[in-house]
């Protein structure tokens, strides 16, 4: 894919669970960050009623953690996902700012982050991690700490550490915490590629995670999970644009914010002589038969006196039957100007993935 929707390009036809997080990255000395988020946390996921939770704790890490993607609606469909947008609000330094983020798997992602004058834009396009810094300049990440993380990642986005058998990752039980007011499962994740540990937060009854801790190249981000919101089977939010679905209403079609799930329908029927022709609903100007796609026809194409009679079909049928495929009403002319129409993408970045 090259320098970086919707949006979202591939539809799952799988809703999803909504999910509050706020996000504290703490060093000694170094930066704090808070970010209040309000994301489709795995787009597209299922809430799926579970049975009655065990009282007695658990002491299988696997187990747990199998509990927790089971009430998200199982991997099968988390791994189905493939894109995710978001926005949060956060704090850095004392500065408040805004964050913005693309995701498709594998791997390639986009986040833009402002806090006043401060503006940083980073990224992967699938093969290589890239920053583009406050001065502008576009570095391309390859330490090697960040490329370790880079693997880590990707093992854990294709959820890896839940395979008990798996040779990347080793889960460990590390009892009962409280967060908050909540008394949580700890589950240590670590990896044979390099030393970082991270944590993750289960609620003993419901099995959410509650809390999430993970290593960056100098501190720790904690992050904060809850509002978890049920959504019954698994449906899909089909909207139509104006005009009667044509495709010209696409720019003003509003859909509601932060849905992922979501298929736009258009009706596109251009040539119309070719589509309509002969149909009875239509004006008489429409009653030539024996248009083709592509044109132009084999033969010359009479059409009809009432055709004949009207100024624009008259010069269209004459287009039709003298000119070139690629310069023919009826053919990929009319259809050329047609792009997808969604959320507009952020700018093109030097470093890859733009979508």
């Amino acid at each position: 894919m090259g320098c970086e929707e919707d949006h979202m390009s591939s539809i799952t036809g799988i809703p999803a669970r909504m999910i509050r997080a706020a996000a504290d990255v703490t060093a000694p000395a170094i930066v704090t960050i808070i970010a209040s988020i309000t994301i489709l946390m795995l787009a597209g996921a299922v809430l799926m009623p579970s049975a009655a939770q065990e009282s007695a704790p658990l002491a299988d890490p696997y187990g747990i953690l199998k509990k927790n993607l089971d009430e998200m609606g199982g991997i099968e469909k988390i791994l189905s996902i493939s894109t995710r947008y978001y926005e949060a609000d956060i704090t850095f330094m004392g500065m408040q700012g805004r964050v913005k983020a693309w995701e498709e798997r594998p791997m390639m992602k986009r986040r833009e982050m402002s806090l006043g004058v401060l503006r940083m834009t980073s990224g992967d396009n699938g093969d290589i991690s890239w920053i583009v810094d406050p001065n502008g300049k576009l570095q391309v990440v390859k330490d090697e700490t960040a490329l370790e993380r880079r693997e880590i990642e990707a093992l854990l986005e294709a959820y890896e550490h839940a395979n008990p058998e798996s040779k990347y990752f080793t889960l460990a039980f590390e009892g009962m915490e409280m967060v908050g007011d909540t008394e949580c499962y700890v589950v240590k994740i670590l990896n044979s590629i390099n030393d970082d540990v991270r944590l993750r937060y289960f609620d003993h009854d419901t099995f959410l995670q509650v809390k999430a801790v993970d290593p960056e190249e100098s501190f720790e981000v904690h992050t904060l999970l809850s509002d978890y919101r049920e959504v019954d089977g698994v449906h899909t939010l089909v909207y139509g644009s104006a005009e009667w679905g044509g495709v010209g209403a696409l720019p003003k079609l509003k859909l509601p914010e932060g849905e992922e799930n979501v298929v736009c329908t258009v009706h596109y029927y251009a040539p119309m002589l070719f589509t309509h022709q002969g149909a009875e609903w239509m004006n008489a100007e429409y009653g030539t038969l024996g248009v083709v796609w592509p044109g132009p026809p084999e033969r010359e194409l009479t059409p009809s006196q009432a055709a004949s009679n009207v100024s624009w079909t008259a010069q269209w049928f004459r287009a039709y039957n003298e000119q070139p495929p690629e310069r023919n009403p009826a053919g990929p002319r009319p259809i050329r100007p047609i792009r997808p129409l969604s959320t507009p993408p952020p700018p093109p970045c030097p470093g890859g993935w733009t979508r």
